[in-house]
């Protein structure tokens, strides 16, 4: 399968707090448009919120192949992402996720973004890590934490010009972007940290 990867870039702060199993986080988007028409809605992967209900499509698959433990699960054990804001150029965003599938975000923009065109906007988010029992994400018992794919990030475009809107399976299968990072994670000493993306790295304690 082939697809159109645009230019994109981010530029996280993440604060780790792993005694309530948060990470609170400071992100800079940019994105340009290498489609050949104005785009006037983004979308964003939210994978850590398929952990937030039975709902989710995540869920479900779950239960559909007879693994409960999930949907039996306490509220603490569980996950989400709470987004505190959307902004560009000090004005807010408009956001919504997606009816059937929590785990994707569309921000609506105030102007489209022409072709060849880009948007430079921020977010501040809340990620509430739910254990690592169900799919190995989270907390573990062992000083660990994984947040593989939990940060916010750009779903991919492809040349059709639609969305690959993919849905957290608990697969660790997104489909993958061409991206530049930078973040920067404040996490104590005692842990051991596996991110989720590949890039510049240091701990900014």
């Amino acid at each position: 399968m082939t697809f159109c990867f645009a230019q994109q870039y981010n530029e996280i702060d993440a604060q780790v707090d792993p005694l309530n199993g948060l990470i609170v986080v400071k992100q800079l988007f940019r994105y340009t448009n290498e489609a050949s028409t104005a785009l006037d809605t983004l979308y964003l992967y939210d994978w850590n919120h398929a952990y937030s209900d039975t709902s989710t499509p995540m869920a479900v698959k779950l239960a559909q192949e007879f693994n409960f433990k999930f949907e039996k699960s306490q509220q603490y054990e569980k996950g989400y992402t709470e987004i505190e804001s959307f902004r560009s150029d000090r004005v807010s965003l408009n956001w919504h996720r997606l009816e059937k599938q929590k785990d994707i975000i569309a921000i609506h923009l105030s102007h489209p973004i022409q072709a060849k065109g880009s948007i430079v906007f921020s977010s501040s988010y809340i990620l509430k890590l739910p254990a690592n029992d169900f799919t190995g994400y989270g907390i573990g018992n062992n000083d660990e934490i994984s947040f593989s794919n939990g940060f916010l990030q750009f779903v991919n475009l492809g040349f059709d010009g639609k969305w690959n809107l993919d849905s957290n399976y608990g697969f660790n299968d997104r489909t993958a972007l061409r991206l530049s990072t930078k973040f920067t994670i404040c996490f104590p000493e005692d842990y051991s940290i596996i991110p989720s993306i590949k890039g510049a790295f240091q701990n900014g304690c």
